[in-house]
């Protein structure tokens, strides 16, 4: 399983993807994905739909981009709202395990 959701720092808006445990914290609106027979590009419209639901930021991820986060076919199975972190301080763990 995995999630794929947005993020939304002032201005800025992240297309992210996460185990589930931690998407919560790295997204504001995400959903979940399992293993499934929708064809990634299906999902990957359907989850721009759901997160445009949630906030109209996410017309700005184009299809394109979700769908390189779909492992394969796939099922949605839930949608959520997240909790991040600050996006300073997902850099500065993501730089200390990089370097």
């Amino acid at each position: 399983m995995i999630g794929v959701g947005i993020r939304i720092d002032n201005d800025v808006v992240r297309l992210v993807s996460a185990p589930p445990g931690a998407i919560n914290s790295l997204a504001n609106y995400y959903v979940i994905l399992k293993p499934g027979n929708v064809e990634r590009s299906k999902v990957a419209s359907d989850i721009k739909e759901l997160l445009m639901g949630k906030h109209p930021a996410a017309r700005q991820i184009p299809v394109e981009h979700i769908m390189e986060h779909v492992p394969g076919p796939s099922t949605i199975i839930s949608v959520g709202v997240g909790n991040p972190v600050d996006w300073g301080r997902v850099k500065e763990v993501f730089n200390r395990i990089a370097g």
